[in-house]
């Protein structure tokens, strides 16, 4: 039959199809009945569902795009685009923690109370398959029971974003109009409390943190300074330097006197030692017989030489030659003035010290004494002007650590009152933050309709709709499918054999009414 259908016209085949209908008319009839029948139960099981509208603008703001750490002044002109932005709030609105607030908040049992009630063996079944196939989460009590009203609620909650707009529409059906409305209401407040806990930047408490280490520091370095200004005396640090440079001054000066008088003491010894090897001691005296006038010239002499011996000993020591020199002229003057008074004779001739030696002796012994006491001196002076050197370095070092502790305590309040600067601006800006209205308006609260969703109706229209679709294909392969031919003209086409009548097809009926008559 295909291989001559090209024969015929539409008009012939529509023809066919009509008549194809005609013959399974039954099987039509019982399909679409079924397929109304199935429609009508399940429009009568399904409950009619009132639908919540409410509508949300969303305004661009600084959420949306770069904002610095606390402290930072840079800044940044990128955002994020009007499609990115709305992507973001939908994804907020659908997310599966806000759900689970929302049915927590209302409770199963006012959203879906079918799934509070204890379930029927059909559905253990289906639960009992379908964690089988996908291995359930661990729950228990009321978490159990939210986890499985949260696919329902998402299948019932639908969130569009507008295309060329910045509007945001969520619709929500429930067979309660007050649920449905109170449903929307509950999942705006606590979107914008979820989306404003998402997008606000809490930097103080970390601020707040530094500051109290800054703080800490200023603290430490504060303490330190005092400790050491309170250990060393630091007030007198000026007065003191300013007395050990005074002091290092004259001794310099004393010492550049006492070494220039150590060079003429040394010349000036150089002389008299000269003079006094040249020089004899003792020179014959004149002749005298006045026993008295000798003792008093011996005592008088042996008293000056005891004189000078006690003045050498003051700068000599006692094994010094000079010193061994006087005890030997005064053992001569002693045994001269006992001579003198033992015998009382007088002398022939009168022998003593020669007045020139002796004042060059003198002089060498001054000069010798003042030669030691200055080079002591200058040793003095020396040792002085080491002790003073020692004592302004150890000054200076503790000046450079006064001056390091004073960094460290400047550097510290600067650090902390950057720090303090930084928390105050902060504070403020999150407190602007917190007071200011979210850029999310509520355009239109949640409305409910007076009357539920056409659902029923919906379902009985698909229900129409296919079992017109189901009719349709039946006829079309019942046609194709089909034995035989339906006209005369196909059949001669088809077997090339003149066709002389046509006897139409006698239902069991009909064929006994022929027997009978017969």
């Amino acid at each position: 039959m295909s291989s001559t259908t090209h024969r015929f016209t539409s008009a012939d085949n529509l023809h066919e199809l009509v008549e194809t209908g005609f013959m399974l008319r039954r099987r039509l009839l019982k399909f679409a009945l079924l397929i109304l029948a199935i429609g009508l139960g399940f429009a009568l099981y399904v409950k009619p569902s009132y639908i919540a509208t409410s509508q949300m603008v969303v305004l661009p703001s600084t959420e949306y795009t770069f904002r610095p750490t606390a402290g930072s002044r840079s800044l940044a002109n990128e955002a994020l685009s009007l499609q990115n932005m709305m992507d973001s709030e939908v994804a907020i609105i659908r997310s599966a923690d806000l759900a689970h607030q929302v049915i927590s908040t209302i409770g199963v049992r006012t959203l879906y109370p079918a799934l509070a009630r204890k379930p029927g063996l059909l559905d253990r079944l289906i639960t009992t398959i379908h964690n089988l196939v996908v291995p359930p989460k661990p729950s228990s009590g009321s978490g159990a029971l939210i986890e499985r009203a949260i696919p329902v609620f998402e299948s019932h909650l639908d969130v569009i974003a507008g295309a060329d707009n910045d509007v945001i529409t969520i619709r929500f059906g429930n067979p309660s109009p007050e649920v449905a409305r109170q449903v929307v209401a509950t999942l705006q407040k606590l979107y914008l409390e979820r989306r404003r806990a998402i997008f606000t930047d809490r930097q103080s408490r970390a601020v707040a943190a530094a500051v109290a280490v800054q703080r800490r520091a200023l603290a430490t370095a504060e303490d330190n300074l005092t400790a050491f200004q309170a250990a060393h005396n630091v007030t007198q640090f000026q007065t003191r330097e300013s007395i050990l440079l005074s002091q290092q001054g004259g001794m310099e000066q004393d010492l550049m006197a006492t070494r220039s008088k150590v060079a003429q003491l040394s010349t000036s010894l150089a002389a008299l030692r000269r003079a006094h090897a040249s020089v004899p001691r003792s020179v014959p005296l004149r002749q005298s017989t006045n026993i008295d006038e000798r003792t008093m010239a011996l005592r008088s002499s042996l008293d000056a030489l005891r004189t000078k011996l006690a003045t050498m000993l003051s700068n000599y020591r006692p094994s010094s030659p000079e010193a061994q020199d006087l005890r030997a002229q005064i053992a001569t003057e002693t045994a001269l003035l006992a001579h003198a008074t033992a015998n009382g004779a007088p002398s022939s001739l009168e022998s003593g010290q020669n007045p020139v030696f002796g004042q060059i002796d003198l002089d060498l012994m001054q000069d010798t004494a003042s030669l030691a006491a200055a080079r002591t001196r200058a040793q003095q002076d020396s040792a002085g002007l080491a002790h003073i050197g020692t004592q302004l370095t150890r000054l200076d070092a503790l000046k450079a650590k006064l001056g390091n502790l004073e960094r460290q305590k400047d550097l510290a309040a600067a650090n902390y009152a950057n720090a303090a600067k930084t928390l105050s601006e902060r504070q403020l800006v999150e407190q602007v933050d917190a007071e200011k209205r979210a850029n999310v308006r509520v355009l239109s609260p949640p409305v409910v309709p007076l009357n539920p969703a056409p659902l029923r109706k919906l379902i009985m229209l698909a229900a129409v709709i296919l079992a017109l679709f189901g009719a349709v294909l039946i006829v079309i392969l019942g046609n194709f499918f089909r034995k035989g031919a339906l006209f005369g003209r196909v059949l001669e086409a088809d077997t090339d054999i003149p066709l002389l009548g046509i006897i139409p097809e006698l239902g069991l009926t009909q064929m006994h009414q022929i027997k009978v008559s017969r």
